[in-house]
């Protein structure tokens, strides 16, 4: 899936280098085509960034279309709840990195324009970072896969919080009492 990804993104850096063919590109510009780092930001701060930034935007969909009734959304609804998701994370999280979240995003448009004569694509971090180009490819699947660790053993369950996970927190009686409460209120609804 993730190859179909690329190359689609490949296509599209394409198109819009076409459409834009008559600006003079140049690597200042190229952020156009793939993510690079702001200045001053270290391998370290942009690799957090993409991990947290895409973290919070998978849970934020696996929240909304694996949620149980009551909670459940109409998933009709689910293009604009990941639209919603993903400006929320450029709004919170792009400032390091730009939209760093989809390997694919990323990786497709920057071997598009190595190929059409951008051989610093690859190189070209910061005044920090000098080989930037594989954070935006392992960051954001670290990221989905904390994300779906966290969800699964800690949010997904008959309820929305999965009170299982929390058994070294209460005694067992404690928990039960939870769920019993949980369910007389969501019968409730």
């Amino acid at each position: 899936m993730i190859l179909s990804q690329c190359i689609g993104a490949f296509i599209a850096a394409a198109l819009v280098y076409l459409v834009y063919i008559d600006i003079e590109v140049s690597l200042n510009n190229s952020s156009i085509f793939a993510t690079y780092p702001r200045a001053g930001v270290t391998t370290g701060q942009a690799m957090v960034s993409s991990i947290v930034g895409t973290a919070f935007m998978i849970l934020s969909i696996n929240g909304v279309v694996q949620s149980k009734p009551p909670h459940k959304p109409d998933l009709s609804l689910l293009p604009i709840y990941t639209g919603i998701a993903v400006t929320t994370y450029g709004i919170a999280f792009s400032l390091n990195t730009g939209y760093a979240i989809n390997p694919a995003r990323d990786i497709g448009p920057r071997l598009f324009i190595f190929l059409v004569g951008f051989p610093d694509s690859f190189k070209r971090g910061n005044d920090v970072i000098s080989w930037y180009w594989w954070i935006p490819i392992i960051s954001p699947l670290i990221g989905a896969i904390l994300a779906n660790f966290i969800f699964d053993n800690c949010i997904k369950g008959d309820y929305w919080i999965d009170l299982e996970c929390c058994k070294g927190c209460y005694r067992k009686n404690e928990i039960e009492d939870m769920k019993d409460d949980v369910k007389k209120n969501t019968t409730e609804l």
